[in-house]
């Protein structure tokens, strides 16, 4: 009779910080798949185990961010979907047969390019953070305008992550659980990673943007708000500190 034994166990030596997210069989059942997820900035992929999971293992790349999805075809081939916007499909031979790119903005990766201005009305950002001296916008909230020319005579200040009491020694970047406020722990989910980090002009507060939320602080630690925000990958005050972008 069937039970729920434990038969085998494929092999998931794909180092730290490396997890599986999305799971799939091929049409025959021969192959097993699984997408992975990484809270780093790193390349991920899809692992092919063969023989149903027993056998040899083969990873094929796909993109910077989580697989989302894994469906099998008909032919043997298996298509996936990332969050970051790429949708494909490999073949049984494990060759890339289609790929539709990113039809947005990759803003993940580069969230000292947000920057602000006094008043915060004039915004930069790079929509590409692979290329980000040749992927500047900027956005004069005033007169609703995304331009690729920077505003005449109007400075624009990056987000601080150090100065006066508070330094946080780059561990706001693509962690779990690691941020602290002196020796106060944040308070944040038990899986919520942080992706950026600002300090606020006068240095009594400090804003986290994490995989699913915005954050304030104030600079003891204690939280003031949340705000929940899907992958918050850039965060920054205004100069005069009465906003919060992220």
């Amino acid at each position: 009779p069937a039970t729920l034994a434990v038969l085998y166990t494929a092999s998931t030596n794909w180092g730290n910080n490396v997890g599986s997210y999305s799971l799939g069989w091929s049409a025959d059942g021969e192959q097993l798949y699984v997408g992975t997820s990484t809270i780093e900035s790193r390349s991920i992929f899809i692992r092919r185990w063969s023989s149903g999971g027993r056998g040899f293992s083969t990873d094929m790349p796909a993109g910077g961010v989580t697989v989302s999805a894994l469906a099998p075809l008909a032919d043997g081939s298996i298509a996936f979907a990332t969050l970051d916007s790429i949708v494909g499909v490999y073949d049984p031979k494990d060759r890339l047969s289609w790929e539709l790119g990113q039809q947005a903005g990759r803003f993940y990766g580069a969230p000292e390019a947000l920057r602000v201005s006094e008043n915060g009305m004039s915004v930069a950002f790079a929509y590409d953070a692979n290329n980000v001296s040749s992927s500047t916008l900027y956005f004069d909230v005033g007169e609703r305008r995304l331009g690729a020319s920077a505003p005449r005579n109007v400075p624009l200040r990056a987000p601080a992550t150090a100065g006066g009491t508070l330094n946080f020694y780059n561990q706001w970047r693509d962690t779990r659980g690691a941020l602290q406020a002196g020796n106060v722990r944040l308070n944040m989910g038990t899986f919520e990673v942080s992706r950026s980090l600002a300090i606020a002009p006068d240095g009594k507060s400090f804003v986290v943007g994490t995989g699913g939320n915005t954050r304030l602080y104030a600079e003891n630690g204690r939280q003031r708000w949340a705000v929940p925000t899907y992958e918050a990958v850039a965060v920054n005050y205004s100069g005069d500190g009465k906003l919060v972008i992220a």
